[in-house]
């Protein structure tokens, strides 16, 4: 019985030592929080349109936060709205005190006629601003397909009847830009859904069919034209699965 009373004397000593415990640790877990991992370095990594410092002056992350507290979906959002050549950006952070800015940037590939002007376009039919200024020998001009609106940064859009084009048209654009042959093509026209068409290295007319399998056109058309004597003027015909038609000029 004694024993009893004895031990029971003991337990609120033991749970005072715990409470004060737990204290000295939540407070060792903020200081070290207040000293060792505040953000001491933000970089970039990937960025070629935009300088450093304006993707650093457009994310806004301060240095001297606490890392674990500091906000990366504002950042994200801020270099959407204001970057429309950042195709898509992750903000990592580093334990103990770094920011890694990660961007991957569009490319103007193609311009389209909207509003009385000439638009800049990437090859997933992102906007990214107007051609003012620029020479458009350097990119593809885009033709059939009228823009609904016009948003720099936002996604080409246009009336349900013509999304079917314009799907076609960012798959002919993206296998086109992942062969490296964008200064080889001019002028595609998607106005027949069937059979998208292009001028080809200046000399070739290029009927290429639907927008599917478009990667496989593309290389095919490559493949074709390098085997084809230089120089000579002609229609390719790509329209017809399976089967492959130069006709000279």
């Amino acid at each position: 019985m004694a024993a009893k009373k004895h031990r029971s004397r003991r337990r609120p000593a033991i749970s005072l030592y715990a409470v004060f415990a737990t204290v000295v640790m939540l407070v060792a877990l903020v200081l070290g929080f207040s000293v060792f991992f505040r953000v001491n370095t933000v970089r970039v990594e990937g960025s070629s349109y935009y300088s450093e410092e304006e993707v650093l002056s457009v994310a806004d992350i301060g240095t001297g936060n606490i890392i674990f507290f500091t906000g990366t979906d504002d950042a994200r959002a801020r270099l959407y709205a204001q970057m429309p050549y950042i195709y898509s950006v992750d903000i990592v952070k580093q334990l103990p005190d770094t920011v890694t800015i990660h961007v991957n940037e569009s490319e103007a590939v193609a311009y389209i006629a909207a509003s009385g002007k000439n638009w800049l376009i990437d090859e997933h039919g992102k906007v990214l601003g107007e051609m003012a200024g620029r020479s458009n020998g350097n990119y593809i001009r885009v033709t059939g397909i009228t823009p609904l609106a016009i948003e720099e940064g936002k996604m080409l859009e246009v009336d349900p009847e013509q999304q079917t084009m314009l799907d076609a048209l960012v798959n002919i654009l993206t296998a086109i830009r992942q062969a490296d042959v964008v200064a080889k093509v001019k002028n595609v026209d998607v106005s027949n859904i069937s059979n998208a068409t292009f001028t080809y290295d200046a000399i070739y007319e290029v009927d290429f069919g639907s927008g599917v399998n478009a990667d496989y056109k593309i290389n095919k058309l490559i493949s074709i034209v390098s085997q084809l004597e230089e120089g000579v003027k002609g229609r390719i015909d790509l329209s017809k699965e399976g089967r492959t038609h130069f006709i000279p000029a």
